[in-house]
């Protein structure tokens, strides 16, 4: 019986802790900028996988002669691709200037969000302060730099230009997405259902 156990406990850490967070989406070249002084950067992506955001990286020059915060939101997109800016954000964080360094960032993530795979999402960084930050990027290759068979062709970068939310597909913007796995339902299943067997066998040995 206590072997009986044993193997139930084992086998729920198991299916529960799964494998390691991984990189989902990335794009990591940079040769150009794009400044956060007074505006807004948007970059979508599409996920390959599902699973739960664990983290998000940018790759930022910080200008410490202009320090200041910076805002980090996850937004839904529309139909077209364009980042729902309307829509509520799945995450919204705010990091002080002596929390970010030159280079690459990891931007902590406070609340649980779900991500669904082939789907996409937009990355919105803007400094909501005095700061005049970069964030990093190039104009190829493109991301992927590879074609895909996603919902929509790639990500892309967006600002706000004349007033208006416009894309500008010459540039992509550095991130990386990781996802830790969610518990697949038939595990979950046969989780609940070896727990309920170690019970029955247990109510039914001799005392």
């Amino acid at each position: 019986m206590r072997c009986l156990i044993a193997i139930f406990v084992l086998s729920a850490s198991v299916v529960l802790a799964g494998p390691f967070e991984w990189l989902d989406q990335s794009y990591e070249t940079n040769n150009n900028a794009m400044g956060l002084s007074g505006a807004v950067a948007w970059q979508t992506f599409t996920t390959g996988d599902s699973g739960l955001l664990s983290r998000i990286e940018v790759n930022l020059f910080i200008d410490d002669l202009f320090p200041g915060s910076l805002a980090m939101r996850l937004l839904p997109t529309d139909m077209g691709g364009a980042p729902s800016t309307s829509s509520v954000p799945l995450v919204s964080e705010t990091y002080a200037h002596e929390d970010l360094v030159l280079g690459w960032n990891t931007m902590p993530i406070t609340n649980t969000v779900f991500l669904g795979s082939n789907k996409m999402y937009a990355i919105e960084l803007f400094a909501p302060g005095a700061g005049h930050h970069w964030y990093l990027g190039d104009t190829a290759p493109p991301y992927p730099p590879e074609p895909v068979a996603y919902l929509y062709e790639r990500g892309s970068y967006w600002r706000i230009f004349s007033g208006e939310l416009t894309e500008d597909g010459a540039l992509d913007l550095n991130f990386r997405t990781y996802l830790d796995p969610v518990p697949e339902p038939s595990s979950l299943l046969m989780l609940i259902l070896g727990g309920g067997l170690a019970v029955l066998v247990r109510r039914k040995s001799p005392t």
